[in-house]
């Protein structure tokens, strides 16, 4: 069986392209083609380029989408019109913005198409009829790189890695640290408009990593829980933050803190070593068990088993 990843513009996080190597890696009779139609700044692996105004090349898309059993959206339900025919299956997954701003109307667009609508963020399981499957990292990959890099030092190494500014709260991140630099002998890492590799090297390094509050935790804090690094991060809808606790089984990976508690809790995560060795132990669960190649894929291909009894509008 194929499914057909799409990415509209880039590939956000490489979530599509993790997605199509878990599934072709643990995914059994199904395979998985990934086209983007924005190469990432980041240095994320292409499966298929599909460049603006290249005829030639559209016309390869549409051939894999005519080939797919199901075609799997990120973000854009809006890019089906391009090739949509009857009876052809569809998932569409909300990353963000777009939906975040207007979910009915996204919703009603994916309805149009018969499409699944699923979700990676707790905070987007705004509709009902929406499902969370988180998404996919390399999780053995990603704990090798911390167990060659990480080495033990006297100064606490605290990481941020902004992909911007305003949505991952830096000015309140730059704010506390500046508070904690003032009591403990702390080194502290910037990680800006770098390739996602060294990204990743990068934050091995960390003893602590401070992810969003404001939108809730990111792939930066996903990578890090598979690394078993301690995470501070939040929700600012305190309903969300609940609601993750009942979602994960009533133990959050991360510190959860909100711009307003940021300083306390980061302070409270560098005096209490056992606090950080217990979030370190919580977060390599967590990662295995929700966001592990196997694990994610077992949960997608069943929702693209579904979608073959289903037939789009």
């Amino acid at each position: 069986m194929k499914v057909l990843i799409i990415s509209p513009t880039t590939d956000f996080a490489g979530v599509g392209i993790n997605l199509k190597h878990a599934i072709d890696k643990y995914g059994g009779s199904w395979t998985a083609r990934h086209v983007v139609r924005t190469p990432s700044p980041y240095g994320y692996p292409m499966d298929f380029y599909w460049p603006r105004h290249d005829r030639l090349i559209t016309e390869r898309v549409r051939r894999l989408y005519r080939d797919a059993d199901v075609v799997h959206v990120m973000d854009k339900p809006n890019v089906l019109v391009h090739f949509h025919r009857e009876g052809q299956r569809y998932v569409v997954q909300h990353l963000g913005t777009r939906y975040r701003e207007n979910p009915e109307e996204v919703s009603a667009r994916c309805a149009l198409y018969g499409a699944i609508e699923i979700t990676d963020s707790i905070d987007l399981l705004i509709l009902p009829h929406v499902r969370f499957v988180p998404v996919t990292v390399d999780t053995e990959a990603l704990l090798a790189t911390r167990q060659r890099i990480y080495q033990p030092s006297n100064a606490i190494r605290i990481a941020h890695a902004p992909t911007d500014r305003a949505t991952s709260d830096t000015d309140v991140v730059l704010a506390a640290i500046e508070r904690l630099k003032q009591e403990f002998p702390i080194s502290f890492d910037l990680i800006e408009n770098v390739s996602n590799t060294e990204c990743i090297e990068r934050k091995a390094r960390a003893d602590i990593y401070i992810d969003r509050m404001g939108i809730g935790f990111g792939v930066n804090a996903i990578e890090c829980w598979a690394m078993g690094i301690p995470v501070v991060s939040g929700f600012a809808n305190p309903a969300v933050s609940a609601r993750a606790f009942r979602e994960f089984g009533g133990a959050l990976p991360w510190l959860d803190a909100t711009r307003e508690t940021l300083y306390s809790a980061v302070r409270m995560a560098i005096i209490d070593p056992e606090l950080r060795e217990s979030l370190s132990q919580r977060a390599l669960d967590h990662a295995q068990r929700w966001h592990s190649p196997q694990a994610v894929v077992e949960k997608m291909t069943a929702i693209y088993a579904e979608a073959l009894q289903r037939v789009a509008a």
